[in-house]
């Protein structure tokens, strides 16, 4: 196949200028970028909307705000089986394992004594523990740790439940917030195209199904973040396709308040036949930057509700500590 020809520096320039004027662009517009800029270029250019979304200080001084977080995962059973994932047990394995409440109440005071705020809770599709055992927890957290903030039960755990109870997602939302939810995490967003999500996670959650939960959450007030798992078998254009939906998820309801891109570790992966970044191993180091800046062009400072920030890290890699800027 012969190669793509050169994009028009000119087209580039005006792409660009566009972005960075808080433009919307369009998936042929945000792809011909993402394609036709170098790292450098795409990175800079990233880095002038976020300077437009949060400007420099009355000092001058740019500034990064962060908090610190910690991931909880209650449980590491799961039934949906994706191919790309090394946490999950099946039931019944010997490794499987429900966390008791003790060691649940440990992690947490962990996580408060080096001054931590939010708990990332989530886990694996449990086939037993229902909504009533999530709302439980939540409650007995909230009580003895007021001040943590629960950032936990991603779409598809929540529609999980959904299905597992045949109870509407709104019901489960609704329990859940009551009893203490503050906000819900992307993740299993993995790429929104249901081409790719019938390969590498053909049980979890569809795309309408994961932003049907968004949808619901914002209409009780509720807000969250996104997330992107790239380089695996998406192509450039279902990056921009994944972004775009986001976008439009964000033009309705207003309550995605931060987006992180997260690549996929050549051994994050249970066996051989894993999804993961493996032949395209150079391929998905070439494209890492452009990844990450992605996100800050298809998405004008005037649709988020806070800048768009973006990180990269494996849950190995910080057990204790996130960075979530703002």
């Amino acid at each position: 196949m012969a190669p793509a020809a050169p994009a028009d520096p000119i087209r580039l320039r005006d792409l660009a200028k566009k972005a960075t004027a808080g433009g919307v662009l369009s998936a042929d517009e945000a792809l011909l970028l993402y394609r036709g800029l170098d790292q450098p270029s795409l990175g800079l250019l990233a880095h002038d909307v976020r300077l437009r979304i949060n400007p420099p200080h009355a000092d001058g001084k740019v500034r990064v705000t962060y908090i610190v977080d910690r991931n909880l995962n209650p449980t590491n059973v799961c039934v949906t089986d994706c191919g790309f994932c090394a946490f999950y047990r099946s039931p019944g394995d010997a490794d499987a394992y429900v966390l008791p409440r003790e060691v649940i109440y440990q992690k947490v005071e962990e996580l408060i004594a080096k001054g931590g705020i939010q708990l990332l809770l989530q886990g694996g599709h449990h086939p037993r523990l229902d909504t009533r055992w999530f709302a439980d927890l939540f409650r007995d957290l909230k009580q003895r740790y007021p001040q943590a903030w629960i950032h936990g039960m991603s779409p598809p755990e929540i529609t999980h439940l959904s299905k597992l109870e045949k109870r509407p997602v709104r019901d489960v939302l609704l329990d859940l917030k009551a009893a203490g939810l503050d906000s819900i995490p992307g993740g299993g967003a993995e790429i929104l195209v249901e081409r790719v999500r019938k390969i590498i996670a053909p049980k979890k959650a569809t795309t309408p199904e994961w932003l049907e939960v968004y949808r619901q959450w914002a209409r009780l007030g509720g807000k969250g973040t996104a997330t992107m798992m790239f380089g695996h078998v998406e192509t450039d254009a279902e990056r921009i396709e994944h972004m775009t939906r986001i976008r439009e998820l964000q033009d309705e309801t207003g309550g995605v308040f931060t987006v992180h891109p997260v690549d996929v570790p050549a051994r994050e992966h249970r066996d051989g036949q894993g999804h993961a970044r493996r032949a395209r191993r150079a391929e998905g180091d070439r494209r890492r930057v452009p990844a990450h800046a992605q996100p800050r062009a298809p998405l004008p400072a005037e649709r988020a509700a806070r800048a768009v920030e973006l990180r990269h890290a494996r849950h190995e890699d910080l057990p204790d500590r996130a960075v979530d800027g703002c």
